[in-house]
């Protein structure tokens, strides 16, 4: 029997999956290396078992800049943890049997509900960034390579380049849209994407450029990860809604 998820595990936002149906781009503006090293990125993490790390979001524009970082790890086939350094923002963990969705910015509430199947099933937003969403996505090769959900105009190889001391391959995407999105993959035997930067023009008041950068830092795969990281432990005074309240949005 499929398991029924909660709404705030259901949302999907905009552009996120349904946004991946179609590719437009011309096969003439792929480099066929940058392709390959997309493709191998994609099978590397199918394949783990079990990974985690911190992606630290950056957004910035000529009027402001805001860092956050969110901590994450995941053992197949259903235990996961995002958590932030923010004491007030959305966190998630589930245990392998019950999926906690705690909001400390909404009266310290939390929901309950059933653990999903694969916590595929479950990252169906960008509450850890747009990287953490990709890692765990069961169509990541076709959602790079169709833009992001934007459409693709050219994907280029840009050679090598460290970032943080990890050698990686450099990829170029234009996107439909003015936008501009570059990926660091790392090179070798462990092609998990290091770096992740979109541009784009921004909208008035704040003209220029809107940059959105996210950073994985502490990476590691097929370790074991304790138990005890995917435990949800009630903070003091939360306030548990049914899973099926209208209370949370």
């Amino acid at each position: 029997m499929k398991t029924k998820l909660p709404l705030c595990l259901a949302l999907v936002l905009s552009g996120s999956l349904v946004g991946c149906s179609t590719v437009h781009h011309h096969p003439s503006n792929i480099s066929p290396v940058a392709q390959r090293i997309v493709q191998r990125m994609s099978d590397y993490y199918e394949k783990q078992s079990s990974f985690e790390g911190a992606n630290t979001i950056t957004d910035q524009s000529p009027t402001f800049k805001t860092t956050r970082t969110k901590q994450f790890a995941f053992l197949r086939p259903n235990k996961f943890s995002i958590l932030s350094e923010s004491t007030n923002d959305w966190q998630w963990i589930c245990d392998g049997t019950n999926f906690y969705d705690y909001r400390p910015y909404y009266f310290n509430s939390y929901t309950r509900a059933p653990a999903p199947a694969r916590f595929e099933d479950a990252i169906t937003n960008w509450i850890g960034g747009e990287l953490v969403h990709l890692m765990v996505s069961t169509n990541r090769f076709h959602y790079i390579m169709s833009g992001f959900g934007w459409g693709m105009v050219a994907l280029r190889d840009e050679g090598k380049e460290t970032v943080d001391g990890v050698t990686c391959c450099h990829l170029l995407i234009q996107e439909r849209g003015s936008r501009t999105a570059e990926l660091w993959i790392a090179a070798g035997a462990s092609p998990f994407i290091v770096k992740y930067t979109l541009w784009f023009p921004a909208t008035a008041p704040a003209k220029g450029v809107w940059t959105h950068t996210e950073t994985i830092s502490g990476w590691r795969a097929n370790v074991p990860i304790p138990v005890e990281q995917f435990a949800f432990v009630p903070p003091e005074a939360a306030i548990e809604h049914p899973s099926n309240s209208d209370s949370l949005p």
